[in-house]
């Protein structure tokens, strides 16, 4: 009975062993054959280079490109309203927005698009021509800071205002006043434009100075280059925005070329700042559309850039 009491524990463990061999067996097999996310993924190859008029190509070369999980524009968007810097606003609206300048000055700067001069100002022919072109109405003596200007500069003989009648003197009487001061505007009116420059009309020069007085430099006449200043800081707060949308970053070769493996969904490629490349600067933010298992090609180039300059 002994000699069979150790057997079947012998026969018990064998079994043992054997069953548990084929589990482990059975695991091993079960792992190898899970999906590996990796073999879910689909790849890029990437290829980057700028097109110059010569023909030549020049390879971005050692350059970043992040792959984000959200578009570059929307991203520029949500940094604009970070710092509070509307883009695409109206230059109406603008105007309407700025603290100073009357309601009186806005609306004729509106009527007469007052940002043209901006263009001119290097240019004495051209100004008199856009000058002339609005001073030959009575409007602008409808605008207090026309006004205040020429009380504040009183006639000078051998200066720019000279020939201009003294801005009047109140007398206390309303009816007197108002009686002066119409009889001092069409004096004032009838000197605004009063030479003949080559046949076409010219602006006295008091009228130039006054211009420039009241409008040089001033934010209503810098309104492209306002917009161009927010853009600027919109577009260093987006690459650290971006870095909460990066899924992946990818440098270039040499040659200009990368490849990036990505599981599948809906990405943009961006260098999210401009690269120089010989003279020019590029930027790019580009769509792209991972699916499992298949290779897509792209060729970054001026074509698809979203900004080249």
């Amino acid at each position: 009975m002994i000699p069979e009491a150790r057997f079947f524990p012998a026969v018990f463990v064998a079994v043992l062993a054997v069953s548990l061999s084929t589990s482990v067996k059975g695991t091993s097999c079960t792992k190898t054959g899970r999906d590996n996310p990796q073999d879910r993924n689909g790849t890029i190859k990437l290829k980057a280079g700028v097109i110059f008029k010569s023909g030549d190509v020049k390879p971005v070369a050692r350059t970043d490109f992040f792959v984000l999980s959200k578009d570059l524009d929307l991203i520029s968007e949500e940094a604009a309203k970070n710092l509070n810097l509307p883009l695409g606003v109206p230059f109406e609206q603008y105007l309407d927005n700025l603290a100073y300048g009357s309601a009186e000055l806005k609306a004729w700067i509106k009527k007469h698009d007052i940002r043209r001069f901006m263009i001119s100002s290097g240019n004495e022919d051209v100004k008199q021509s856009l000058y002339s072109s609005i001073f030959n109405r009575r409007d602008f003596l409808d605008v207090p800071e026309f006004l205040d200007w020429l009380r504040s500069n009183p006639p000078n003989r051998n200066g720019v205002t000279g020939g201009l009648p003294k801005y009047p003197v109140s007398t206390g009487d309303r009816a007197k006043d108002d009686k002066a001061m119409q009889k001092y505007r069409e004096a004032v009116f009838d000197r605004t434009i009063n030479v003949e420059f080559y046949g076409l009309p010219k602006v006295s020069r008091w009228v130039v100075s006054m211009m420039d007085d009241l409008l040089k430099g001033r934010e209503w006449l810098s309104y492209t280059d306002e917009m161009i200043r927010r853009r600027e800081r919109i577009a260093d707060e987006a690459p650290i925005i971006a870095q909460k949308y990066t899924v992946k970053v990818v440098k270039t070769s040499l040659s200009g070329e990368a490849e990036i493996a990505l599981p599948p969904g809906t990405y943009w490629l961006s260098n999210l700042l401009p690269t120089s490349v010989g003279q020019s600067s590029v930027l790019w933010n580009t769509k792209l559309v991972v699916e499992t298992g298949k290779t897509l090609i792209i060729e970054l180039s001026n074509d698809n850039a979203k900004e080249i300059k």
